[in-house]
């Protein structure tokens, strides 16, 4: 059987897609679900059955690829091609879909307004093909097409995100701010890519004595100046539903891209003369670094704390994650380096990829509390091992 490019079939951009690739193609995922979870004029009883088709190179788009292959391989097949033509049915619109533990092979009818069944058999030409497809189908959520395209209840299934309830009008405003928290921490990437927090103490004397002269006055908070002055007319839920979100703000406004600028200038890094145009990855570090920096101004605080607190003590062992993350943000507000509940959320947020991976991890259930077991130790292992290989990634 020979295969050929098909509508359906992506193609990467290169053998192995690029970290850059990877992270565009992400984000293409995350800002086309956000588009049509915004679209009010579609009616939330059809939301979940909207189609979108998976970005170039993106986590979904790869794992896509697989099955595609073979899904297209299949089509072109002419033992397939017969067995559809006894059935009067179309065999380029195939639809694989799984229910009830069994894998349904139908084709759209030629008006697509209807599906036929295609009753596949051991035909020894299909090679395991239907194994591939009905593997990729399962680990897109139960479904793969022959256009590439997968439904919005699959995509946000992928991708870890609750999907909406067809009669709960406020869980689109839920499913909204998840996508929104999930494409800002994947923009903001503090916590991958490349560290720039290992700079020599004059290049952070030289970080804190910019941010001095920035300041209209020595009492001016950063945050606020930067643009977090209105976080505070915000409830608590509403902050944290979105942290990275309402950060990635305050890290793109006016004032921010001007410190940034004038970072770049007095380090002499890339993108500080005109005509220069730095990654925007690299201002947003520099940011996060020149906040911390001048939050611990003057400050001589332990080598092994976080913002001078002190995670790794005993007592923190046998603790929730969720546990730890509050008392993280209490030391914040306690210790005055966050001056409201709301900028005690965003600062926890800014010094979260300071902690150690397993600590960036969301929603780690409470029955698996920090340090209290062998499974904790594997749990923590994993992470560990995962990390170092996108880190790998990242500067291939």
């Amino acid at each position: 059987m020979q295969s050929t490019a098909a509508p359906g079939l992506s193609t990467s951009l290169s053998p192995t897609p690029s970290y850059a690739e990877k992270h565009q193609g992400l984000l293409g995922d995350y800002e086309a679900m956000l588009s049509l979870v915004r679209n009010h004029q579609i009616p939330l009883q059809t939301l979940a059955d909207s189609l979108l088709k998976p970005r170039l190179c993106s986590p979904m788009a790869l794992e896509n690829e697989t099955g595609q292959r073979a899904l297209h391989t299949l089509i072109q097949d002419k033992n397939y091609q017969a067995l559809c033509k006894t059935l009067s049915a179309p065999h380029y619109h195939l639809i694989v879909t799984l229910k009830d533990g069994k894998a349904l092979y139908e084709t759209l009818s030629r008006n697509r307004e209807t599906t036929i069944r295609v009753p596949l058999n051991n035909d020894p030409s299909w090679n395991g093909l239907p194994a591939k497809i009905e593997k990729t189908a399962r680990l897109l959520g139960g479904q793969i097409r022959f256009d590439g395209q997968v439904t919005f209840a699959r995509m946000t299934w992928f991708y870890g995100i609750t999907p909406c309830n067809r009669q709960n009008t406020e869980q689109r405003n839920a499913t909204m701010n998840a996508l929104e928290e999930k494409r800002a921490h994947h923009t903001l990437g503090l916590g991958h890519g490349i560290n720039i927090d290992a700079l020599s103490s004059h290049t952070e004397n030289l970080i804190t004595d910019t941010v001095r002269q920035f300041l209209p006055t020595p009492h001016t908070p950063l945050l606020a100046y930067l643009g977090a002055s209105d976080i505070d007319t915000l409830t608590t839920t509403q902050i944290r539903a979105k942290p990275s979100a309402y950060l990635e703000a305050i890290l793109q406004s006016t004032n921010a891209r001007q410190l940034a600028t004038r970072l770049l200038q007095v380090l002499g890094w890339f993108g500080g003369r005109p005509g220069e145009d730095t990654a925007a990855g690299i201002c947003t570090k520099l940011l996060a670094h020149a906040i911390r920096l001048w939050l611990e101004n003057g400050q001589n605080e332990s080598p092994d704390s976080i913002a001078g607190y002190p995670w790794q003590r005993s007592s923190n062992w046998g603790k929730s994650y969720g546990q730890i993350r509050a008392e993280f943000e209490a030391h914040l507000l306690s210790s005055k380096r966050a001056a409201s509940v709301n900028e005690s959320i965003l600062l926890a947020r800014l010094y979260q990829p300071l902690f150690p991976p397993h600590f960036q991890i969301h929603d780690i259930p409470s029955q698996l509390p920090y340090r209290s077991s062998t499974v904790w130790v594997n749990f923590a292992h994993g992470v560990g091992l995962l990390t170092r290989s996108t880190r790998r990634c990242c500067k291939d």
